[in-house]
């Protein structure tokens, strides 16, 4: 039941719905409710792409680390800048920031879903 409620966790930390995290793994909704009620195990493949998509460690997923994230590397100065800008603006501004960068983040990861495939 780790893995479930550690998902669940996950997905109120993004304020994201499992529909739509079940849409970007091209999985039904029922299944990512099993996953996160414990009535559902994923693949290894899928648990990769959760892991990857919310940037954790499948050990942290699994429950056998509590090494919530990677080992932080510095910052490179683009995204030194990137976060500098973020702390800067209003919440919207914010908001509409995580919006485009989560559609980016989707595109990109579907471009390498096709390529894969």
């Amino acid at each position: 039941m780790e893995f479930g409620r550690r998902l669940q966790l996950l997905l109120e930390e993004q304020n994201l719905k499992q529909k739509d995290l079940a849409a970007w793994l091209h999985l039904a909704s029922s299944t990512l409710s099993g996953y996160v009620s414990g009535t559902r195990q994923p693949s290894f493949e899928t648990l990769i792409q959760i892991a990857t998509y919310f940037g954790v460690t499948t050990d942290y997923l699994l429950g056998s680390s509590k090494l919530y994230r990677h080992a932080a590397a510095p910052l490179l100065p683009k995204e030194k800048l990137l976060l500098d800008l973020y702390r800067g603006m209003t919440e919207k501004q914010k908001a509409l920031l995580l919006e485009l960068a989560r559609f980016c983040h989707y595109q990109s990861l579907r471009e390498k879903n096709q390529k894969q495939n």
